[in-house]
């Protein structure tokens, strides 16, 4: 900021010497007569030249303020630009949407309506982000669904996500394009609203375009319909006369996820004989069977890759470790060379030693293996993995001391910041554990799980409904896909009594995800509800899946017998 002041004081005085010196001379020189000296113009260039040393500098706010104070004096594209973006990171979406206008009434680019249509998106000013969107498709000639992909892939990011969707779909019910609706289809998947991608491919009844089955499919997968899930599949695949290997993989997960043993061995015989000697095919059979808990099968198609590579190395160390074969797992964690999975195996290293020698060996282990990391990020990778650790054990307090430590030096990581939080709340220390995480968001407004964590824990642990709703509500603004967040959404009404409110969120949030604790809520709004024979259905078919564990189930029946939950 020193060197700043200093320019700032000097810059002005050099550009007035060296004109009126060089004014003089072109005069002696030429026979012209000099040129006024533009004091304006000067003042542009060094505001310009300001900024933009500010901006490398990281000096946000000072640059964005000087840009905004002489907004109206400003003609460097580039400059409108990089402040632009600048604005939008720092959430200065007002300051934003402002230097868009000028921007435009300037020039109106691809570039400009683009910045303009983002900014008015944040700020949820819907009358300028549609005039944005209009002219910039009329001078890009918007029509495709490659088209649209590209600019909804430019607005992916937008932080305020619900203003997207909302937008977007009034665009969409105004002019609807079967190319628009699919590049729209493809943004809300991004966004995992599962929900609203099935009923949109409905309703442009698709069945034979391959990437739109693709996403049906696994949006089906992602609520548990699995028998829709496989008829759509099924429907794409019958009489295909190339044979589509990914759609079969993808069949093979409904199988497994079912456990479906006959049609398993059919899936993956038809997949070998298309591709026997396909590494990369070998390699998913392999994966998505261990990822199912199939060990045994995985391990059986792994050893059958001729080729050898870091990460088929990182997946033999992980079936060892599944089968308890701890050194083993450790040996092929070691070999690994690739620094992409080198922090990965540390971390399941670290496992395995738990598993062999327990808690304090691990911990050192990891230690040390984090003052051997290079990267920062790295570093914070392998210490959440001792948190963890510490989680299990209940050592709430040692977590507390590590991560204080640790915030000694770098006091705005909101990952060990989070994990601190998180011990505190444990602990029942609800000051310190909302202290930490409103830290957090000094340093990112918009974090969805810290909004998220603080409206949810407020929520149980004290009775501050109204400031847990704000903070939930702005979570789901930005991320209106997460069941996690539609679940708090939903028990913050259930906790003020709003039974039949709460209904509507619980409802959403199981079909998205059956976590335990969202079915535990979703049971207990049930009841509430008085909707008697839909908690018994849901009871049922947990107990049939068998992916819970009996306590759960046990902790549910006695829900029914309790009429004061």
């Amino acid at each position: 900021m020193k060197f700043l002041k200093i320019l700032l004081f000097f810059l002005p005085a050099l550009f007035v010497s060296c004109s009126s010196e060089d004014a003089q001379n072109y005069h002696n020189n030429s026979g012209f007569s000099p040129q006024k000296f533009d004091e304006k113009k000067y003042q542009r260039i060094f505001n310009s030249l300001y900024i933009r040393i500010a901006l490398d500098k990281q000096q946000s706010n000072q640059a964005l303020d000087l840009f905004i104070r002489d907004i109206h004096d400003m003609n460097d594209m580039k400059l409108f630009k990089k402040v632009s973006e600048e604005a939008i990171s720092q959430y200065r979406f007002s300051d934003a949407l402002l230097i868009s206008k000028a921007w435009n009434e300037i020039e109106s680019t691809p570039e400009s309506l683009k910045m303009g249509l983002v900014s008015s998106l944040e700020t949820g000013d819907f009358n300028s982000a549609r005039k944005y969107f209009r002219n910039y498709s009329e001078i890009t000639n918007t029509s495709s669904k490659l088209d649209y992909s590209k600019l909804f892939f430019y607005l992916v990011d937008n932080k305020n996500r619900l203003n997207v969707i909302n937008f977007f779909e009034e665009e969409l019910n105004d002019n609807f394009s079967r190319d628009f609706a699919i590049a729209f289809i493809e943004l809300i998947y991004s966004y995992n609203m599962s929900l609203e991608v099935i009923n949109l491919i409905e309703k442009i009844q698709s069945n034979n375009e391959r990437n739109l089955v693709r996403l049906y499919a696994s949006s089906l997968i992602q609520i548990g319909d699995y028998d829709s899930a496989e008829k759509a599949l099924k429907s794409y695949l019958s009489g295909k006369e190339l044979i589509d290997k990914q759609v079969y993989l993808e069949l093979l997960e409904i199988y497994l996820i079912e456990n479906r043993i006959d049609e398993i061995d059919d899936i993956v015989n038809s997949i070998l004989r298309i591709s026997p000697n396909d590494s990369e095919i070998l390699f998913e059979l392999s994966r998505i069977l261990f990822d199912n808990g199939y060990y045994d099968l995985s391990e059986k198609y792994l050893a059958s890759l001729v080729v050898n590579n870091d990460r088929i190395e990182f997946l033999r160390g992980m079936l060892d470790q599944k089968k308890g074969n701890y050194n083993e797992s450790i040996a092929h964690f070691e070999r690994i060379e690739d620094y992409n999975f080198k922090v990965p195996a540390i971390i399941n290293s670290a496992s395995s030693i738990l598993e062999m020698s327990g808690e304090k060996e691990a911990i050192n282990y990891l230690l040390t293996a984090k003052d051997d990391t290079n990267e920062y990020n790295d570093q914070v990778s392998v210490l959440l993995k001792v948190i963890s650790i510490l989680r299990v054990s209940e050592s709430f307090n040692k977590i507390i001391d590590i991560a204080s430590e640790h915030l000694k030096n770098n006091p705005k990581d909101i990952n060990i910041l989070y994990a601190r939080a998180m011990a505190y709340e444990s602990l029942k220390n609800i000051n310190a554990m909302e202290s930490d995480l409103l830290k957090i968001l000094e340093v990112d407004k918009k974090n969805t799980n810290t909004l998220n964590a603080l409206g949810y824990s407020l929520t149980i642990h004290t009775s501050r409904y109204e400031d847990a709703s704000n903070y939930v509500m702005e979570a789901y603004t930005h991320d209106p896909g997460n069941a996690a967040i539609i679940d708090s959404m939903s028990w913050i009404l259930y906790k003020q009594g709003k039974y039949s409110e709460a209904l509507k969120y619980s409802e959403i949030a199981y079909l998205k995800d059956k976590d335990p604790e969202i079915l535990e809520h979703h049971c207990k709004i049930l009841l509430k509800n008085s909707l008697f024979n839909e908690f018994d259905n849901i009871l049922k078919s947990i107990k049939n899946s068998g992916n819970y564990n009996d306590d759960l189930i046990e902790k549910l029946i006695l829900l029914k017998d309790d009429i004061s939950i």
